[in-house]
């Protein structure tokens, strides 16, 4: 998998599932973790685009936390929206990790695309269930 790939899918896993990932490639008695830039709390500009016309707009701010760590040689980064300092860490512990050779890689990717997909699989369910209060309006 990508790194982008893989970064665009650990921002979506909450926290307990970026900690039971994180488990699978550091090993926290041999792997020092250095934290570069500790979880921190800030806000960036959403843009957006109309659909309409094209044109990219600021939507708002949103809250977000940065965190930047090193394992080794290699550095990990990630941004998660909202206030989330551990899973900020682990997301940048993940990508230090990732970022080389491990031998888990593998086994973290099939993970975490299991979780993804019992994550969308509950979010169809949600979507359905909401489906019955939409409201059709019908104009002539």
């Amino acid at each position: 998998m990508e790194r982008i790939d893989r970064c665009e899918l650990l921002a979506r896993l909450p926290d307990r599932d970026l900690t039971e990932l994180v488990a699978l490639v550091v090993d926290t008695e041999h792997d020092e973790i250095i934290t570069i830039t500790p979880p921190t709390v800030g806000m960036i500009m959403a843009r957006v685009q109309d659909g309409a016309r094209g044109d990219v707009f600021n939507l708002g701010e949103v809250l977000v936390t940065e965190c930047q760590v090193q394992i080794g040689e290699r550095e990990g980064w990630s941004m998660l929206m909202g206030n989330r300092p551990r899973g900020a860490f682990d997301a940048a512990a993940i990508d230090a990790v990732t970022s080389g050779e491990h031998p888990n890689v593998a086994t973290l990717d099939a993970r975490l695309t299991a979780l993804i997909a019992q994550q969308d699989e509950i979010t169809a369910g949600e979507r359905a269930a909401l489906a019955a209060t939409r409201v059709q309006f019908d104009t002539q």
